[in-house]
């Protein structure tokens, strides 16, 4: 190895501290083997240059703050070479007779920031299946990146608990394994406080399928699943990307770019778990990847699986103590409260104090609220003593059923997803490559079958009151587990094809498929025990765990048919340096031509009762987008002009024109309405009914984005940016839709006699979502002598 001193000077290079030369020229092709670690750049370089036996060359300049990735096992010179400096910014320039030359790509000479996509400028070194323009965080758009490193460094065991405790700009973050039943097994990500809906979720600069929960909105994909350790980066922009992404981006856009340049095998295993056990937390990944051809082809394939545990209140029994505090403090939370106990809690629904009936004494119990201690066989056999001991008092141990100990705090979560990846160079203009990826990820949690509130009337014969009492029932025995599955495949084509004047392009296809599933609730008690345990005759004032209830269920409960939803994206890319040469460097330009088709498949819910049932539909809806855009850097003024205040000065400009046709109908379309729970026959019924079609609008609309950028840096340390872009969310397509004129029955109060309820007329009326104070406005179609209210 040479050093030049401090006056030396080099015909490739403005300055140099130091240059790396190591003699001995060798093929390109060449396989040896390498066990070079990660490190700086000025050393990595030279690790890998002795062994492999050729003269690589890097300046100082262009190594410094840069650091290599590790290159260990069988590489060819090349393959091995860009894995070393795979994200690094660097590439490697056509090599010379006797040595290669290490350099920033074109586009980041100078310290401009890049703006090709990163499918076409890594296509023949480190490849990446990212067709989204590679950003920094020293971008004039205040973009966030999230490194491989800042996700192993984090704990995050899944890639939604990373956001949630990482992403700043996302308001209200909750994961799946923390959401409610309605939002199992689903991300929820809200980019600048905005809605699901308005933040985008990308993976490799492509949209994903979104999630159809049959409410017949295109909402956001999830992310569960997606495997933490085959994530090379991720890039956040907490700002308005509709002039890049089109509609959906009002509120940023976050891109997930995978890991597809393996070489060799790595695996990682897992294993999490909170501080007092309970919760266990495994993950397994496998990466790997070889090179056939001499480096032309390279096969790349990727697996992981995680099981989570549940967590559960019980597990956590310090979480009971909040209700000791609040007793403690004298607030008066528990009169206006019923809480559910471990044994019975009693209330007044009327919230006075409870006054005994004649045949336990009369009298009043001066409070509100009582409870039925543990081992209470009920007042027929034990008295009333025990009630009336524990005036003013709550039993706060949590019940043992799923409102109680088994709360799920974090929901169980079982993933799998898999990939395969394959590129190839078929001749020195044209790259082919393509993919396919499959996942699941089932989410658990437990629910309650029955109310955990019961009603009883003041003449109910287990009612020692003689008042209507609520009484909290800690139901043994009637949890069921609740599920969602999202299942979601993927298979992308494209290929890279050489331009004159150093320009690229690439055509790409991508397919996206989600399947939702999600049994909404277990059968519920029957008639006869609902009926029962309101009536009184069946006990519930009594220690329901010492005796449980027997009970009766339903067939079946609510549930909803697995629901579908597919992305097509068909896109022609070109980009490439303009021939005009700025202070700077040379500007550069992307451009796109794109046809993006939504569907989401028609879903049935089907919610089944003791009191009443409900059959509904939503039809399926369309989305067809056309774009077209543009992204363009001019570098005015670079670091190498050496100009005073001017460290680096440049000026950007993107914008996006959408052509959108939707098509769909309105949502939860009433099919099946009865007071009572679904026969078998009603549950099979065709919904809609055979030959009836839904009602189904479409919309058309255009609409152009742009978005301007500057970033003026007076020195290499300090730098102002600043940018202004607009965003649009396409409408709802079930907005379009007018409802059927349905019959309403309004029941008015004359307040000239008293305020007698007056009898009930019918009248027919819209329900269009334009239409304000619907009934108040209709109310005079029924009664003329009631004057019309101002709305």
């Amino acid at each position: 190895m040479n050093a030049f001193g401090p006056c030396a000077r080099s015909a490739l290079f403005t300055s140099v501290a130091s240059i790396a030369v190591l003699s001995a020229s060798a093929a390109w092709a060449q396989t040896r083997t390498f066990n070079v670690p990660a490190q700086p750049a000025s050393s990595g370089v030279a690790a890998f240059a002795r062994q492999a036996d050729v003269q690589i060359l890097i300046s100082a300049g262009h190594a410094e703050g840069r650091r290599t990735n590790p290159v260990v096992g069988q590489y060819t010179v090349r393959s091995g070479l860009a894995a070393l400096l795979q994200g690094t910014g660097l590439t490697v320039a056509h090599p010379s007779e006797g040595a290669y030359v290490v350099v920033p790509f074109p586009e980041e000479a100078g310290n401009q920031v890049t703006v090709l996509p990163e499918v076409l400028v890594q296509g023949g070194a480190g490849w990446s299946l990212n067709t989204s323009v590679r950003h920094t965080e020293d971008d004039a758009q205040p973009y966030q990146i999230f490194t491989q490193e800042d996700l192993r460094r984090s704990g995050a065991v899944s890639l939604e608990q990373f956001f949630r405790d990482n992403l700043a700009a996302s308001v209200s973050p909750v994961s799946s394994d923390q959401a409610s039943d309605s939002t199992r097994g689903r991300s929820q990500l809200r980019l600048r406080g905005l809605g699901t809906n308005e933040t985008l979720i990308l993976q490799d600069g492509r949209r994903l399928a979104s999630v159809n929960t049959g409410a017949g909105f295109l909402e956001q994909p999830t992310i569960v699943g997606i495997p933490m350790a085959q994530i090379e980066r991720i890039e956040v922009l907490p700002s308005s990307a509709s002039s890049v992404y089109g509609g959906g981006a009002t509120g940023g856009v976050i891109n997930i770019i995978m890991k597809r340049d393996y070489r060799g095998l790595e695996t990682t295993t897992v294993y999490a778990d909170v501080w007092d056990g309970d919760a266990p937390d495994y993950r397994f990944d496998l990466s790997g990847g070889l090179n056939l051809a001499g480096g032309k082809t390279n096969l790349s394939v990727s697996a992981s699986y995680r099981d989570a545990s549940p967590l559960r209140m019980g597990d956590r029994s310090f979480l009971s103590e909040g209700y000791e505090h609040i007793r403690a403090a004298g607030s008066p939370y528990f009169d206006q409260n019923l809480i559910l106990g471990a044994t019975p809690n009693i209330r007044s629904q009327n919230g006075a104090n409870l006054t005994l009936d004649p045949a336990f004494g009369g009298g009043s119990l001066g409070a509100n609220h009582t409870f039925a201690p543990y081992g209470f066989r009920g007042v027929g056999v034990d008295g009333i003593a025990a009630l009336v001991a524990n005036a003013g008092q709550y039993n706060l141990d949590p019940a043992r059923n799923s409102l109680g100990e088994g709360v799920t705090l974090t929901s169980g979560e079982e993933s799998f997803s898999g990939s395969f990846a394959v590129r190839h160079e078929l001749t020195s203009w044209l790259r082919l490559y393509g993919e396919v990826q499959a996942s699941e990820a089932r989410t658990t949690s437990s629910v309650l079958r029955a109310l955990s509130t019961i009603a009883l009337a003041a003449n109910a014969p287990n009612n020692p009151f003689q008042q209507a009492i609520q009484v909290t029932v800690p139901h043994i025995g009637v949890d069921a587990e609740g599920e969602s599955l999202s299942e979601t495949r993927r298979f992308l084509a494209g290929a890279i094809i050489q331009l004159p004047f150093k320009w690229q392009a690439n055509l790409d296809y991508t397919y996206n498929w989600n399947r939702f599933t999600d049994n909404l609730a277990a059968p519920g008690i029957d008639v006869a025990t609902l009926t029962a345990l309101r009536s009184g005759d069946i006990d519930v004032i009594r220690d329901i765990n010492a005796d449980p209830i027997d009970y009766a269920f339903l067939d079946f409960g609510s549930m909803r048919s697995p629901a579908e939803a597919t992305t097509q994206i068909v896109s022609l890319r070109f980009a490439g340096p303009l021939p005009i040469k700025l202070p700077g460097g040379y500007p550069t330009l992307s451009t796109l031509i794109e046809r993006t088709e939504l569907w989401n498949g028609d879903s049935r819910t089907a919610q089944s009762t003791a009191e009443s049932s409900i059959v509904l539909f939503t039809p399926e809806r369309w989305q067809d987008t056309k774009s077209a855009y543009a992204e363009f850097w001019a570098p005015l003024i670079g670091s190498e002009n050496n100009i005073p205040l001017v460290y680096e000065l440049g000026f950007g400009a993107s914008a996006r024109y959408d052509e959108i046709e939707g098509r769909g109908g309105l949502v939860g379309i009433n099919c099946l309405s009865v007071p009572r729970p679904l026969t078998e026959a009603e549950l099979s019924t065709p919904c809609p009914a055979n030959g009836a079609s839904p009602d189904y609008a479409t919309s058309t609309s255009s609409r152009t984005d742009p978005t301007y950028s500057a970033k003026w840096a007076p020195l290499r340390d300090l730098a102002f940016r600043g940018s202004y872009g607009t965003g649009y969310l396409p409408p709802f397509l079930h907005q379009l839709i007018r409802q059927a004129t349905p019959v309403q029955i309004v029941r008015v109060t004359d307040p000239e006699r008293g305020g007698n309820r007056l009898a009930p007329r019918c009248f027919r009326a819209s329900t269009s979502f334009r239409d304000r104070a619907i009934s108040l406005a209709a109310i005079p179609m029924c009664y003329r002598s009631v004057q019309r209210p101002s709305l």
